[in-house]
């Protein structure tokens, strides 16, 4: 899991297995190490540890796994206004939300088909399972991508929506 005290060095590592994992994705643009440290600072309210996995390989860092709660449950309730009144009932509905989504993941591609996808399918699945969360999205997981779906077959996660 990430290690938030060293938060800069762990940002180094998400970016550069992104910009590898993702780089031959339909529609995926390259994100900047300024966007995306302003990305995780504005998510950092809401990232949990236990759900920002880096897998390791040989200490080497090649997979990533990112799930954050969804806020959306926590939006709606403050009607999108985060004045003072917002701002509790913000705070109030953010512990009724019991979905968590995972929103980026991606494998060195020297690193593919050795389990490591799997595994930080597992642990994140895993960890949803043993904490107050009752479901699991992965979102942003093209057709093509059969690599990932196997991975979730066989973690007996079923496809829920699909989005064309």
């Amino acid at each position: 899991q990430a290690n938030f005290a060293k938060l800069d060095d762990e940002i180094d590592i998400l970016v550069k297995v992104y910009a590898e994992a993702w780089s031959e994705n339909w529609g995926a643009v390259p994100i900047s190490r300024a966007e995306f440290d302003k990305l995780v600072h504005e998510l950092k309210p809401f990232l949990l540890p236990e759900c920002t996995l880096i897998a390791e390989y040989d200490g080497e860092s090649v997979g990533i796994s990112v799930a954050i709660p969804d806020i959306n449950v926590a939006v709606k309730a403050c009607g999108g206004k985060l004045g003072s009144i917002g701002l509790i009932r913000f705070m109030l509905a953010r512990r009724r939300i019991d979905l968590i989504r995972g929103v980026v993941g991606g494998v060195l591609k020297p690193f593919r088909n050795r389990g490591i996808e799997a595994a930080l399918g597992y642990r994140t699945l895993k960890t949803v399972q043993q904490s107050r969360f009752k479901h699991i999205e992965f979102s942003w997981m093209l057709e093509s991508n059969q690599r990932i779906h196997r991975v979730l077959d066989n973690l007996n996660i079923p496809v829920t929506k699909r989005w064309r």
